[in-house]
């Protein structure tokens, strides 16, 4: 039993040989012993090969049965349907996703990796204008961020980040958009609320056709930085700081040149084991805050 459950038919075809090991050989010629033994040969070549093809079927039907027991448990929890997206991009995980929004879940499936997100480990959601797109409709980047790390294709995660396309529909001048679709499904999928940038909370003087992010670093990652009311994000790698967990914001001259072009901002966090220190460097030209 060992060689099968360890695959190994090798091991199996050696342990039928000494349960049925032919009986000593009588007295017959060298030539009848030579063609006795290549008869033996050629059979246990041929039973290796059929306990290979057994062993490939047995465990592609054990997977298959596996498979179908965690599909009849998703069917049974993921709840009801609300939207399918077939091919949805992301930046966290990423590659390119089918996307099933549900009742009770966000799941997606890829080459990546697969992952199932329930509603209620989501503390919030963000909808925000892109700062790396070069398209001319412009595209969203929408974060989901959990209460605690989820399983996200194999990998420990507090946020996932979908890029969505704001391009309407080929040869339509007016519908919805992937990112309109998107965000409605998940409303009504997940009942939350989809924060989005306010220009009376920011705004930027350097971008008057986006103005609700401000470009900067953490550290060595280069990327935006949103205010809102919700809180703080930087993308990316994302990073979101709730307003609630909010202690100071402060900000000095970035720097050790007494003529630097930038600013260090400080967010710094009520309890530091729940987030590291936001600490990013801003365009001093480039930040107004309103309120």
């Amino acid at each position: 039993m060992d060689s099968i459950t360890q695959k190994d038919p090798t091991r199996f075809v050696e342990h039928m040989i000494n349960v049925w090991k032919p009986s000593a050989p009588s007295e017959n010629s060298q030539t009848d012993q030579a063609t006795s033994s290549s008869g033996a040969n050629a059979a246990l070549l041929e039973m290796k090969e059929f306990l290979n093809k057994s062993l490939t079927l047995i465990n592609a039907k054990i997977t298959a049965e596996a498979k179908k027991v965690v599909v009849d448990i998703t069917e049974d929890q993921k709840g009801q349907i609300i939207k399918e997206f077939p091919d949805i991009q992301m930046l966290e995980p990423r590659g390119r996703f089918k996307v099933q929004i549900t009742t009770t879940y966000v799941m997606i499936e890829g080459k990546a990796g697969n992952a199932m997100i329930p509603h209620d480990e989501i503390v919030n959601i963000a909808l925000l204008p892109s700062h790396t797109s070069a398209k001319k409709e412009g595209e969203d980047y929408l974060a989901l961020t959990f209460d605690h790390p989820l399983k996200v294709c194999g990998k420990d995660a507090r946020h996932v980040l979908f890029n969505l396309s704001k391009a309407l529909p080929k040869g339509c001048e007016s519908g919805e958009t992937e990112s309109s679709r998107f965000v409605e499904a998940l409303k009504e999928g997940s009942g939350m609320k989809i924060n989005v940038p306010n220009p009376n909370i920011f705004r930027s003087v350097a971008n008057q056709k986006t103005p609700h992010f401000l470009r900067c670093h953490k550290g060595t990652q280069e990327g935006a930085i949103y205010p809102m009311y919700c809180g703080i994000y930087f993308i990316k790698p994302t990073l979101f700081v709730h307003a609630d967990e909010i202690a100071a914001i402060s900000a000095g001259r970035g720097g050790s040149s007494g003529n630097t072009r930038f600013v260090d901002l400080h967010v710094s966090p009520l309890q530091y084991h729940c987030v590291t220190d936001l600490i990013t460097l801003c365009r001093l030209k480039q930040l107004m805050i309103e309120h």
